[in-house]
């Protein structure tokens, strides 16, 4: 699918098996949490592979603010999606301790 750079539009691919309704709507509510984390120019692109008796779950975010990464592997979706989370929330916390704003509130107190 194309990028649209609207994060609204972001969604899981899957690969190698068809998603019930019921794992779409829980990828589709695990990007929509990581969406509230990332830079707002973000583009996602995210996957979920069935192996022989695992899944995987890719998901790589570019946007100009930084670039965040994360694979993990589990027996079911659920025990990936909580294992990428946990890495993703790692690399936004390091993010947002390190991005330089610039605060407004500077130039009143000049």
């Amino acid at each position: 699918k194309p990028k649209t750079g609207c994060l609204m539009f972001e969604s899981f691919v899957f690969h190698n098996f068809k998603a019930d309704t019921g794992v779409h709507v829980k990828a589709n509510n695990f990007l929509e949490n990581v969406m509230d984390c990332v830079p707002t120019d973000s583009s996602i692109d995210a996957k979920i592979i069935k192996l022989k008796k695992r899944f995987r779950c890719e998901i790589d975010i570019k946007s100009a603010g930084g670039t965040f990464g994360a694979t993990a592997t589990g027996r079911n979706i659920l025990e990936a999606l909580t294992t990428l989370r946990r890495d993703l929330d790692s690399q936004f916390q390091k993010w947002r301790a390190a991005r330089v704003l610039g605060d407004p509130f500077d130039q009143l107190a000049a």
